[in-house]
């Protein structure tokens, strides 16, 4: 089984995509590095600086260093009116200098960017070219963040068409896995207490997104497919990277076993 080439799909999720580093941890643990990762959202991201060669312990250290108050600096809010509430080119201006890398062929692993065009209405994979703008495409959240202008294109969140992104392996990997956070938990107000606009939502995007990969988990599986049970936590709560690290430890370990038999 040495020479088998190993596929990582990371799904999207916000917040709890944090999630996706015990998994990491664990590949870093047992010595092996997948030949291709491909990512929607935050688990593009977070593929991204593995991909760069970054440790998942190196990347653990970021997001749990991240505080309420570096949240309000790398989210401005958008003046744009009618295209997001939000802006992340500080974000987008942080990551470029962890990453110490430009464009999406030069990282050392193969990395699979998953956006939505918006005007063709189908998926659109950044497998080259700028890391910052594909990073930014994957993440434009509808109404939220700001979408990204690419020659002809608009571009939003790669969850709309793909938040679990696998099925963009097939053809590169004999061994699958797949992370799937994109479910978080119920909304927490008791009885018939209605959410707020936000809250609205974000739920109604994730309740899309299960739908979306429960339709391919019906028509083919990965070889691992892993969905921790993670809590309740909003897709900016970046600043709770601990606690959502702590509730992953437990489906990391069943991973870790699962691999092991597999290989």
């Amino acid at each position: 089984m040495k020479n088998k080439r190993i596929g990582l799909a990371l799904s999207g999720g916000g917040a709890r995509g944090i999630a996706h580093i015990a998994f990491l941890k664990v590949l870093d643990e047992l010595e092996i590095k997948p030949a291709v990762i491909a990512g929607t959202s935050i688990g593009a991201i977070i593929g991204t600086l593995y991909a760069s060669g970054l440790t998942g312990k190196e990347i653990e250290d970021l997001f749990c260093g991240i505080t309420i108050k570096d949240m309000t600096k790398m989210f401005g809010l958008s003046f744009k009116r009618g295209r997001g509430l939000l802006k992340i080119e500080r974000a987008s201006a942080l990551l470029k200098k962890i990453l110490k890398y430009g464009d999406i062929e030069e990282l050392p692993i193969r990395m699979k960017i998953v956006a939505t065009d918006y005007r063709n209405r189908k998926e659109f994979v950044f497998e080259k070219g700028s890391i910052n703008k594909a990073l930014q495409a994957s993440c434009a959240i509808p109404g939220i963040i700001i979408p990204v202008v690419e020659e002809d294109k608009i571009l939003i969140d790669g969850g709309i068409v793909d938040p679990l992104p696998y099925e963009l392996l097939r053809r590169d990997c004999d061994i699958i896995i797949a992370i799937d956070i994109s479910e978080r938990a119920p909304f927490r107000a008791a009885g018939t207490a209605v959410p707020n606009l936000f809250e609205l939502h974000f739920s109604a995007f994730q309740i899309m997104q299960k739908a979306l990969i429960e339709n391919k988990l019906k028509k083919s599986m990965p070889d691992i497919y892993i969905k921790p049970s993670l809590g309740y936590f909003n897709i900016l709560e970046f600043y709770k990277a601990k606690k959502i690290l702590a509730e992953a430890e437990k489906d990391a370990e069943e991973f870790g076993k699962k691999l092991k038999r597999l290989l």
